[in-house]
């Protein structure tokens, strides 16, 4: 319990491999029912129903941003992995909800001329002002399952989306009146159906079963690698922007996407950008990338890297070509929480 690795809390009969419910129903105590029939009543009754929502798993977000039982108050309980992947699914939508609401961000779906069927997108947010505003910041996160919005899924599930997400940095951002493009880097193609594999409900615990293949995917036209992805919507959007000047945050394998950008829109980006703030960014410079991209790294870019020392103490590094400082946090996915003060204070800086 105190692991949270189980609520089952009964006399195990040492002949039995296995047990009926009823058998286990009549030896477990009141405490462990509860608990046991209330994990049981996150299991959707039709996973593949696609106006599913996260009540519908009886979760939700409480004021501080912590997903909580419904009934129970208590926290994510980890059941297996495909009810961990239709939960991390199903806080995508929520999340992004509270961007539009709360920052008034446009949802666009890429690409926005395209023949194919209109589920073949990748979605990507925009702020209002991003088209007249003084300051354009390029927020790109890193790989994986996460979508616009999210730093890191298990945060978002396990502690909340105040560290997990990046509602936090749309806020500073926002009170400094920046425009934000929010890229979708990993979302490089769909199911040809147009729906993220879901079991059936009975599938959904079938002890040793492994979970059946997808099924064929298409590729999304124009975004079918996060490189291209990255560079796409800068030709759509960024480029388009009046901004005078550009700044960019990206986390983990979204500074991989900013060095692919730097280096392919070179003419376009560098006169504009002003810094960059990578968080536990894994992109490798070497003495082969373009010089000028060297030097800018060189001097205006620092990469708040995972550390057991306090924020902002010196880190060293051979591969990122910029500043490397401790996030304040030892763990990859918490950097960006971590380093946020240290980050807007850098680039307000570099602004100046």
């Amino acid at each position: 319990m105190t692991k949270r690795k189980s609520f089952l809390e009964i006399d195990w009969p040492e002949s039995r491999k296995r047990m009926t419910l009823e058998e286990f129903e009549s030896l477990a105590n009141e405490k462990t029912l509860r608990e046991f029939r209330a994990v049981m009543d996150t299991i959707p009754k039709d996973p593949k129903d696609p106006k599913l929502s996260l009540k519908d798993l009886r979760y939700d977000y409480n004021e501080k941003g912590e997903l909580r039982h419904m009934d129970t108050g208590d926290k994510f309980h980890w059941v297996n992995q495909i009810h961990y992947d239709l939960l991390g699914d199903l806080i995508v939508p929520h999340i992004q909800k509270l961007m539009m609401e709360e920052f008034g961000m446009i949802e666009i779906g890429l690409p926005e001329k395209c023949e194919l069927p209109p589920h073949i997108r990748s979605n990507i947010f925009l702020t209002p002002n991003w088209e007249t505003c003084d300051v354009l910041c390029l927020l790109i996160q890193g790989s994986g399952a996460v979508r616009p919005g999210q730093w890191a899924r298990a945060l978002c599930l396990n502690d909340s989306i105040e560290v997990g997400s990046i509602l936090p940095y749309l806020r500073k951002a926002h009170a400094l009146k920046w425009g934000v493009i929010v890229f979708n880097p990993n979302q490089n193609s769909v199911l040809k159906e147009g729906a993220f594999y879901r079991p059936d409900r009975e599938e959904m615990f079938i002890p040793g079963k492994p979970r059946p293949k997808e099924g064929e995917r298409v590729r999304i036209p124009e975004n079918k690698s996060p490189g291209e992805h990255t560079v796409y919507v800068w030709d759509q959007f960024g480029k388009k922007s009046k901004a005078k000047d550009l700044i960019i945050i990206a986390h983990s394998a979204g500074g991989y996407c900013t060095l692919e950008l730097m280096g392919s829109r070179k003419k376009e980006v560098l006169p504009k950008l002003r810094g960059i703030a990578f968080t536990d960014s894994v992109h490798s410079v070497s003495s082969r990338e373009d010089k000028d991209v060297r030097n800018f790294l060189k001097e205006n870019a620092v990469n708040w890297v995972q550390s057991e020392k306090p924020l902002d103490a010196p880190e060293s590094s051979s591969y990122s070509g910029c500043t490397c400082v401790s996030s304040g946090h030892s763990k990859h996915e918490w950097t960006s929480a971590s380093a946020i003060e240290s980050v807007f204070k850098y680039l307000t800086s570099k602004l100046k």
